[in-house]
């Protein structure tokens, strides 16, 4: 899904843009993407929904890229007023001697 069009997805809804990448994913990588969503109207605005969109496309990303992942799982659930984003793959993890190479593993755990 072109970049310009995020938004208009999120603000048309935020399954529908996901079902859509989930889509792109699968017939351009042949990589399955299962997706849960429970709870979205923990948004506040299309802001929030195309940040968290990035975040998984992202994660998508590295998956296919670095992990040679098959399948990825994401979870997106409202928990109050609160929301869990959980992504996982099957694909071969972090080499360890990459774990202590740039920032992203560690903000991760702020």
């Amino acid at each position: 899904m072109p970049g310009g069009f995020v938004r208009q997805y999120c603000l048309s809804g935020f399954e529908s843009a996901l079902a859509e990448l989930s889509q792109y994913v699968k017939d351009i990588y042949n990589v399955s993407c299962h997706i849960e969503v429970d709870q979205i109207n923990n948004f506040i605005n299309t802001t929030m929904a195309t940040h968290i969109y990035y975040i998984i496309h992202e994660a998508l990303h590295n998956a296919i890229k670095h992990a040679d992942a098959k399948n990825i799982f994401i979870k997106f659930i409202g928990i109050g007023e609160k929301s869990l984003l959980e992504i996982k793959d099957d694909g071969c993890g972090i080499k360890s001697s990459l774990k202590d190479r740039g920032m992203g593993m560690k903000i991760n755990a702020v």
